[in-house]
């Protein structure tokens, strides 16, 4: 049992892994994963809502969706070990989304300048500054 457990903590070190840190009860090593998941998975569904008549498969797009919902879940499982509030959890979702829209509008800002005339850019940044201010107003409640 004990070098299953060294062996663990060594393929942590090598390998880190969200759901092997919270196994292990290294919460802080698993949240700090976890958000990097999270943010990874906010930036492939804003990727998966701007290109879904690219993605052939609606099955493609449900695995991405049930993935999203998984980490979200098991995210939130590690943030309510640590001792926070469910309420201070979706504060810290929205605060996650919120980043990946400022990063994705700040780089179709930037397409914009280069092409003033996108409108596809245009929507682009409009879509994200409209969500941007929804969860503003989350954030403010």
């Amino acid at each position: 049992m004990d070098s299953t457990i060294f062996n663990s903590k060594k393929l942590l070190k090598e390998v880190p892994s969200a759901r092997l840190a919270a196994d292990l009860g290294h919460y802080q090593q698993a949240l700090e994963l976890y958000r990097k998941k999270l943010k990874s998975s906010f930036a492939h569904l804003l990727i998966e809502k701007k290109t879904t008549h690219a993605t052939p498969y609606e099955s493609v797009r449900d695995w991405e969706k049930e993935r999203h919902e998984r980490i979200i879940e098991e995210y939130g499982e590690v943030f309510l070990e640590l001792g926070s509030s469910a309420k201070d959890y979706d504060r810290e979702l929205y605060m996650v989304e919120s980043e990946i829209l400022q990063e994705e509008k700040d780089k179709y800002q930037k397409d914009l300048e280069a092409d003033p005339r996108s409108r596809w850019c245009k929507a682009q940044v409009k879509y994200c500054e409209v969500r941007i201010d929804e969860l503003k107003q989350k954030l403010d409640e």
